[in-house]
């Protein structure tokens, strides 16, 4: 079971522009993600410059590859519209509790698109899970919706301040 990184959407993005989402994070520092996680401040200049956003040729923009290691690794994202994006969004819906923010439940119950990036344990522990999370963050501005991270889908950001969402608040 991978560990997930979801921008919720209740506007839609349109095309996931490989080319605009590699310019949004090209502002962020990765040798201070490096350092945050333990790692050393090269690994995170590295992966700023292997990174990349990748659409396989034999798919449409609902796949996509994100690339920021020089082996053949990379991290997975799909894209869900439609009813398929409303079924993601209802299934996160049902895992929440009484004390869940009422911001969640609105973007879930409004939700029109889901990104999801399909992390493994490698890249949790290295640049992949600050890659990975502030692309999701860029969506879900762009998407006027919330980003949902971690095996369980209990933790929920407002993409505009970084701040996690409380529960009970």
């Amino acid at each position: 079971m991978g560990f997930w990184i979801r921008a919720v959407c209740t506007k839609s993005v349109g095309p996931l522009a490989a080319i605009d989402l590699a310019e949004a994070l090209a502002s962020c520092d990765f040798a201070i993600w490096a350092e945050v996680q333990g790692l050393g401040g090269a690994e995170g200049t590295a992966a700023e410059e292997l990174l990349r956003f990748e659409y396989p040729k034999h798919r449409t923009q609902e796949l996509g590859l994100l690339r920021y290691r020089a082996d053949d690794q990379f991290i997975r994202f799909d894209r869900f519209t439609g009813d398929a994006a409303r079924k993601e969004a209802d299934e996160m819906l049902e895992r929440l509790d009484e004390s869940s923010p009422d911001g969640i439940r609105a973007a879930l119950t409004n939700c029109i698109e889901t990104v999801g990036f399909e992390l493994k344990a490698s890249d949790v522990s290295g640049m992949g899970f600050n890659i990975a999370l502030a692309a999701a963050m860029v969506i879900a501005v762009a998407g006027e919706g919330l980003v949902q991270t971690d095996s369980n889908g209990d933790t929920w950001f407002d993409p505009e301040t970084g701040d996690e969402l409380q529960h009970g608040a």
